[in-house]
């Protein structure tokens, strides 16, 4: 009877009929599963009813909200067509208001415009304390572009913001460009490892020598990707020298001020470079002050240069320190130059007129090198050696010379620092720095002081810079192997596309070992020879020839002699040039047989 075939009459039919084709012998187990199933139903009943009753209790109330929700739906679209009529009447008043609620929002946002820009000059100036420049930047240029909104531009409220704003845009240009040249000239605290990673240690200096396994320069060109330079706020921003660089030339590239930059490193390079050789001469006079007062007692005595070692460890710690500043200089207009390459590249540029600062730089080198040689070469301080005399104001008033750059015109003498209207202007041109330009006066105070403290020393050279050891001959021994040396490392830091040649950086020093330091070596040995065959005492025998002949000879001949072993062992210090040296010894043999022949005219 389960099954879905089951025909109940049938069943019915076959429990009635007493044959043996029927039921009814089953009719007793029939009736008793029937009383079973009866109370197995009241008994479920019994348990269920009161959910029984709560569904039906439920089932009404649906019903209910159904016919309710029914009947709001009739109403809500009946609404919908009286609206439809109502919007297609016109209706004057209507306009009024939708123009006044226009107005008002258009108030709102003015004023939510007008909040943010309040906030933006707070939130510069912290960007720019923490040196975080790319936000700056960007905050800078949002609140420009929200300033120079036309419903903004004629609120006479907002005319101080907008004068402020403006000349934020010059200050932050000035700040990076500040900023750029304290570590591309190694003025920041951040680049003394840079520096000291080239200098060569020495026993008798304080300068620590600097290993890595990996040249900061090469690691930085290798991670360095033409992709837009997003700001790490995590760490600080000065600690990476070159990722610094790269952060400023970024700032001001989107600024649209990087022409400006290169333009200010353009003109300051010559004016830069002399203070970082004159901070070098002054550090290097600071660590040998015993040596240098010495020197100088005997800076006008004549003859063969004495005291060489103490002496050449004076020149050997200048030119350590001074290469090493020069070396980490030109990575860091390396790094200007290839991060600039990459700017220009990102933006589809062909204009290359940027990429002249390392080319000026090279220029700078060169002349700067030469300045070094010539000055610690002239015995009278004059870059244009003694052989050029002709050359003097004094000696040729007719002829016209060039005005040396390097001379003061005028300086404020008579200006009482102490005076306090002074000061009271000063500290008001502080405030007004530190209000509307925050973190620059601190730098351009230091620099100004700089400035001033160099202007006071006393030129003693063709270059302005102070000579820390007397002019000689002699010098060139110890003066030109660290310059190759630094010449020979400088072409790793060249850039492969610029205009200078790697295979010609040391040419120079060709032209000036044969038309500056030959002939003021020629004179040298000319004055030698005359002041050994010229002195009253030239012709009395030396008192101590044993130690210098098998026979006895003149104190002149011994001074002509302790001449030619100096210039034997200044050139046994030099490079190993077949053609120059061969030059060279023709020069000593001429005029040591010159003077040979003075002396026997003389004696005879």
């Amino acid at each position: 009877m389960s099954s879905g075939s089951c025909v109940p009459i049938k069943v019915a039919l076959q429990l009635m009929d007493d044959s043996s084709l029927g039921l009814a012998d089953q009719n007793d187990q029939f009736q008793q599963v029937h009383q079973q199933l009866q109370n197995t139903l009241k008994q479920i009943v019994n348990e269920h009813h009161q959910g029984f009753n709560s569904s039906i209790g439920t089932f009404h109330q649906i019903q209910a909200s159904i016919l309710a929700s029914q009947q709001r739906v009739r109403a809500l679209r009946q609404s919908l067509l009286d609206a439809k009529g109502n919007l297609s009447t016109v209706r004057p008043e209507l306009k009024a208001f939708a123009t006044a609620s226009q107005n008002h929002d258009q108030m709102l946002q003015m004023l939510s415009h007008i909040e943010e820009l309040q906030t933006m000059p707070e939130k510069i100036e912290a960007q720019i304390s923490e040196k975080r420049f790319l936000g700056a930047v960007e905050t800078l240029q949002e609140a420009l572009k929200l300033m120079r909104r036309p419903e903004l531009e004629d609120i006479g409220a907002l005319s101080d913001l907008q004068v402020y704003l403006g000349n934020q845009e010059h200050s932050v240009t000035d700040i990076l460009i500040e900023e750029l040249h304290s570590h591309l000239y190694l003025k920041s605290p951040y680049c003394e490892d840079r520096w000291k990673l080239h200098v060569n240690h020495n026993n008798g200096n304080d300068i620590v020598s600097l290993t890595t396994e990996k040249n900061q320069l090469h690691h930085f060109l290798d991670n360095l990707d033409g992709q837009v330079m997003t700001e790490d706020t995590s760490h600080n921003p000065e600690a990476d020298s070159f990722s610094y660089i790269r952060l400023l030339l970024e700032s001001l590239d989107r600024m649209g001020r990087l022409d400006i930059a290169v333009d200010a490193i353009e003109q300051r390079l010559p004016v830069e470079l002399f203070r970082v050789v004159e901070k070098c001469y002054n550090e290097v006079e600071q660590r040998h002050p015993a040596l240098l007062r010495k020197s100088a007692k005997h800076a006008n005595t004549p003859g063969v240069w004495s005291d060489d070692e103490e002496k050449r460890g004076i020149v050997d710690d200048m030119l350590s320190s001074l290469y090493a500043r020069f070396e980490a200089i030109a990575e860091g207009h390396r790094v200007l130059h290839e991060v600039i390459l990459k700017i220009t590249k990102r933006q589809s540029s062909r204009d290359t007129s940027l990429l002249r600062s390392f080319n000026e730089l090279w220029k700078l080198y060169q002349s700067e090198i030469r300045s070094l040689l010539h000055d610690h070469l002239s015995s009278s301080g004059n870059l244009e050696g003694r052989s050029r005399r002709e050359d003097n104001l004094t000696n040729n008033i007719f002829k016209p010379h060039p005005r040396d750059k390097t001379r003061r015109l005028f300086r404020l003498a008579d200006t009482d620092k102490l005076s306090t209207s002074l000061a009271t202007e000063r500290e008001d041109l502080d405030y007004i720095l530190k209000s509307s330009v925050p973190g620059l006066v601190s730098a351009n105070m230091n620099n100004t002081t700089q400035a001033d403290e160099a202007a006071k020393l006393p030129d003693r050279s063709a270059t302005g810079h102070k000579l820390l050891v007397e002019p000689s001959v002699f010098n060139m021994g110890i003066l030109l192997p660290p310059s190759l040396a630094f010449l020979t490392r400088l072409k790793e830091v060249v850039p492969a596309n610029s205009d200078v040649a790697v295979s010609t950086l040391t040419s120079f020093l060709d032209d000036f070992l044969v038309n500056v330091f030959l002939p003021q070596m020629e004179e040298t040995l000319a004055d030698q020879c005359v002041a050994a065959s010229g002195q009253a005492e030239a012709f009395n025998e030396d008192p101590k020839w044993q130690t210098r002949a098998t026979k006895p000879i003149f104190q002149g001949t011994a001074e002509l002699k302790d001449l030619i072993n100096s210039f034997c062992k200044m050139l046994g210090s030099l490079p190993p040039d077949q053609a120059f040296n061969e030059l060279i010894i023709e020069q000593l043999r001429t005029y040591y047989n010159r003077c040979n022949d003075s002396f026997r005219c003389r004696s005879s």
